[in-house]
Parts: structure tokens; C-alpha cells; sequence
């Protein structure tokens, strides 16, 4: 998958700003869809209580996370691989 990151508007005094992540398969793959990831906190993952499911090979339990705050984004992976 690829992020494509979609910044605001910028202005002199107001740097751009994130307001959106959306992630995009780079191949066709079975069952893998974009996603689309607005503020706050997503945990992607294979498993049913994440907020994000991504069900394909390799993708762990709890794969990563990713924060939208304050106009920045974090990746954290999740899983020690």
C-alpha cells in the first residue's frame, strides 16, 4: 500500500496542515481496499477489534498505528517484526 497524504491550504501564518491519510493499494490484490483515515487515533490490523481491518499475508493481529492530531500524522508499528 501507498499513503497518499492530502495537506490543507497553506497560508504564510498558517503552515499546511494534514487533514486526511489515505492509504491506496499498489497492486491489485484480493480484497484490498483504500482507506481512508480522518483525526484521531487507527489501529490497522488483521484482527476483528481493530478500527481498520486488513485481512491479507502478512499483515499481523495488530499491525500499526496511526495518529491524525493537530494537523501531523504518527506511524507506530505495532507488531515487533
Amino acid at each position: 500500500m501507498v499513503a497518499v497524504i492530502e495537506p490543507a491550504p497553506s497560508s504564510k501564518t498558517n503552515p499546511a496542515t494534514i487533514n486526511g491519510l489515505s492509504l491506496e493499494p499498489i497492486r491489485s490484490c484480493g480484497g484490498v481496499e483504500s482507506m481512508w483515515f480522518g483525526p484521531g487515533r487507527h489501529v490497522i490490523g488483521s484482527s476483528s477489534d481493530c478500527s481498520h481491518n486488513l485481512r491479507t499475508a502478512g499483515v499481523q493481529p495488530r499491525h500499526c498505528e496511526i495518529r491524525l492530531e493537530s494537523g501531523h500524522v504518527t506511524l507506530r508499528a505495532l507488531d515487533f517484526r
